[in-house]
């Protein structure tokens, strides 16, 4: 970890703004290094961590606190049609 962790750290903030959020996404991977990574010689093991870091970063992304929705119990009032202003005064549209 010790040899890896530095040059992941990099990796993921250059694809992620805030440094917390840099630090979370690392101890996520490193917490998943260390629930699945045995018997892994070093080659494989350096794919499989930017394997695991990058589905951390896009599982980042697609988190709630990055969608744009917000929760309401208010439903709007739906807005009423307005009179064109250049139609003609007093007449129905066709």
């Amino acid at each position: 970890w010790r040899e890896f962790s530095g040059e992941l750290r990099r990796f993921i903030a250059r694809r992620v703004a805030r440094p917390e959020d840099v630090d979370d996404i690392l101890q996520l991977v490193a917490l998943r290094l260390s629930q699945n990574a045995a018997d892994r010689d070093r080659r494989t093991l350096l794919a499989w961590l930017y394997t695991v870091t990058r589905n951390a970063i896009t599982d980042h992304y697609r988190s709630a606190v990055h969608r744009r929705e917000v929760a309401t119990d208010d439903v709007p009032e739906p807005v009423e049609p307005t009179r064109d202003p250049l139609a003609a005064p007093g007449g129905d549209e066709e």
